[in-house]
């Protein structure tokens, strides 16, 4: 699993297209959304093959100890295959996806979501005040039984 998390004073996206790769995305049903959000940390997330829910488990943490961190609870999970050229298939990503937003939500994080599965403009504001160390960060979280890199 990667994530890259991003502090921002706003983020918006709107869907754009479907995408239609893997071929299997086809097949899922989907709704085209649009989303502006402020004060924000934006996770995007892309779930790899192998990932289960260990994986979503340290992710859940490692997400957790960065909002301590920069005293935030505001989280918009944005589904990201871009991070990865070894991506799960859709239904393992989705289901993966879900449970790393109730567990986030139970954990007393602020949550909203992206679509999952369309081409999206983004805009993106992080402007010097949240431009403090840690503002932007990546993990890598391996198949090693969950453990970030």
């Amino acid at each position: 699993m990667k994530l890259l998390l991003w502090h921002c004073k706003y983020i918006g996206y709107k869907d754009r297209r479907q995408s239609t790769r893997p071929q299997r995305m086809k097949e899922l049903p989907r709704t085209k959304t649009s989303g502006r959000f402020k004060n924000v940390v934006a996770v995007f997330a892309c779930i790899e093959l192998g990932d289960d829910m260990i994986h979503v488990r340290t992710a859940v943490k490692e997400i957790m100890t960065y909002l301590q961190m920069i005293r935030q609870k505001n989280v918009v999970v944005i589904p990201f295959v871009h991070l990865s050229s070894n991506i799960a298939q859709p239904q393992d990503a989705i289901r993966n996806i879900n449970e790393m937003i109730h567990s986030l939500r139970s954990a007393g994080a602020d949550v909203c979501e992206a679509s999952f599965g369309f081409h999206k403009d983004f805009e993106l504001h992080s402007f010097r005040a949240y431009g403090h160390p840690g503002s932007v960060c990546f993990r890598s979280i391996s198949s090693e039984r969950g453990q970030t890199n």
